[in-house]
């Protein structure tokens, strides 16, 4: 009796754990400048949520309204006419509940209640994805407002599905070059790799090697075969013998994994450092100089500057490398110099653009060297148009977030610095086109974040407003500060606003900010061979330690129901012991 008494209990206790629900997907900012498409997916199984409600939104279920599974409540459910609601644009979902309200593409706060107005679950999001795809969470027992719990959707998001992004469906790794500096005259440096989702261990295959800066393998590694890693590993120091004067690349791939790697873009990095000769001097005077550069370059190609740099008494240690004409033709170069009273003499290689649209003249453009209160400049002809844009498919664009255009309003990046500094200030450049008949309201502003914190300040903070007008053309110069941040990787967005639409037009572009010392640690040391591997790029994408904002009551009662249960086996047993 006290047994069947036993097994009834524990499924009881069983069956109230696994009725839990959940908010599972967000679409707060479909295609197009209206709101009708916006939803709330809850998930859940065999629970009465007879009159809850939310906050945040305008809604409050029915009487007898149970849920199994998927739940979907639209913004606007069915309208008169064509493709202007819900069930318009997503025939085949189940959908019989609609709010009031819209949810805001900045971020806010949505918390769902019971009849009896206890939070059963709360999300708090930023703007975490772009435009026509939802927010989805990753796993259904994780923590709501855990940012690391939520990934953006493929386009059009999963209405009344299963989530395009769970954890069940694989993990994601990926890996850093810990490099601490840019110019060294012995390099060093490890390799790190990390799990940003999934819960199983994992057995990885890593290959590294060392490219110049005209992309020739200079050195090679045997693979480093990591067997059951768990969360992260990081490699032994390595110490490649260089020539000095030239700039290299350290590269990195992950080339097997054990798990079903959801995620590819980040299995590849790359990091650019400098190998000096240091000569000691005592002049005060910091200087610059370029030794030798070409006279001319067609566009596409990698111009190699020969400088001297000489840090005298001064606390400023960075030097950045371009090519302008009034604006910059090129991402900019940079460089740390941490000794006083040393002279430094390297090739910068700097990447010019493709130009397949041909947005620069041919046209002489200057050689820029900047830092240290001094400044170099040497005159380049530049021109052509680079053979590699002939290799594109021309409905493909050389970057999907860098430029973005219709038939009547385009705007794409200009410049950014793929590296910054705290509390040093850097500038976005932007090109805005208006080729409409009548003139445009354009609000425009940049920021850089992680997760969902930003560190530049109050989002908007740089935002600038004008009236674009009829077919002209505009560049327009973005300046942030990033005042204090841990070194990493961050996003930099661009959001430009058009006659005050509600959905805004984004750029997004990984940037780093450098640098401190990182944690030392482990692991094999790897013997040198002689093979060449080729590896497409593929950008970095960073973790971000989870943050706890609330944990509802049954989440809190799943973690207690196993020590409740032992509690009663134990207390039962000694009860059938003594009566025995």
């Amino acid at each position: 009796m006290y047994k069947l008494f036993l097994y009834f209990l524990v499924l009881v206790l069983i069956d109230s754990v696994i009725a839990d629900v959940v908010i599972n997907e967000l679409m707060y900012n479909p295609a197009g400048n209206e709101y009708d498409f916006e939803y709330i997916e809850l998930y859940g199984q065999g629970e009465d949520i007879s009159n809850w409600y939310f906050e945040g939104i305008g809604f409050t279920f029915p009487s007898n309204t149970a849920i199994n599974n998927y739940l979907v409540i639209a913004n606007t459910l069915n309208d008169s006419g064509e493709n202007n609601d819900f069930l318009d644009r997503y025939p085949n979902t189940n959908c019989n509940h609609e709010y009031t309200g819209t949810l805001l593409n900045t971020g806010e706060t949505i918390i769902l209640r019971d009849n009896n107005d206890n939070i059963i679950d709360v999300v708090t999001y930023d703007d975490w994805v772009n435009e026509n795809h939802s927010l989805e969470r990753i796993d259904i027992d994780g923590y709501s407002s855990d940012p690391n719990n939520w990934l953006q959707s493929i386009e059009g998001g999963t209405p009344g599905q299963e989530n395009s992004i769970s954890v069940t469906s694989g993990c994601d790794w990926t890996i850093l070059i810990i490099l601490n500096g840019t110019v060294f005259e012995d390099p060093k440096f490890k390799i790190k790799a990390m799990k940003l989702k999934g819960n199983e261990k994992a057995n990885l295959t890593i290959e590294k090697w060392i490219e110049d800066s005209t992309g020739n393998i200079d050195k090679t590694y045997s693979p480093w075969n990591i067997e059951n890693i768990l969360n992260y590993k990081t490699s032994s120091e390595y110490s490649p013998s260089l020539a000095k004067g030239d700039a290299y690349f350290i590269k990195a791939n992950i080339t097997n994994s054990t798990c079903n790697d959801i995620n590819l873009s980040n299995n590849f990095v790359s990091a650019m450092f400098f190998v000096v000769d240091e000569e000691q001097s005592t002049n005060p005077l910091s200087s610059i100089q370029i030794l030798d550069s070409p006279s001319s370059a067609e566009f596409g190609d990698i111009v190699d500057v020969k400088v001297n740099v000489y840090r005298g008494d001064t606390l400023k240690y960075a030097v950045y490398a371009y090519i302008e004409n009034g604006k910059k033709v090129t991402d900019k170069t940079t460089m740390h110099f941490k000794n006083k009273f040393t002279n430094y003499t390297l090739t910068i290689p700097i990447q010019l653009d493709l130009n397949c649209d041909e947005d620069y003249d041919d046209d002489d453009y200057t050689i820029v060297i900047e830092g240290l209160d001094q400044e170099a400049k040497k005159t380049i002809d530049l021109n052509g148009r680079s053979s590699e844009c002939n290799k594109k498919s021309p409905s493909t664009s050389s970057s999907s977030t860098a430029s973005t255009s219709s038939s009547k309003f385009t705007y794409k990046l200009i410049s950014k610095p793929n590296k910054i500094e705290t509390n040093n200030p850097f500038e976005t450049e932007v090109r805005l086109t208006n080729n409409e008949n009548k003139d445009i309201n354009i609000d425009i502003w940049s920021y850089v974040y992680r997760g969902s914190k930003c560190y530049s300040g109050n989002r908007e903070e740089n935002q600038q407003n004008f009236l674009l007008e009829k077919q002209e053309s505009r560049t327009v110069k973005l300046e942030n500060t990033v005042p204090e941040a841990e070194p990493g990787d961050y996003k930099l967005k661009v959001k430009i606003r058009k006659d005050n639409q509600k959905t805004t037009k984004d750029i997004t572009e990984s940037i780093e900010i450098i640098e401190k010392e990182i944690e030392e640690s482990y692991e094999i040391e790897e013997d040198s061979i002689t093979k060449e591997n080729i590896y497409k790029e593929r950008p970095f994408i960073p973790n971000q330690d989870p943050l706890i904002i609330y944990e509802s009551n049954s989440y809190k009662t799943k973690r207690l129901v196993p020590f409740f249960i032992i509690g009663l086996l134990c207390f039962f047993s000694i009860i059938l012991i003594w009566r025995h």
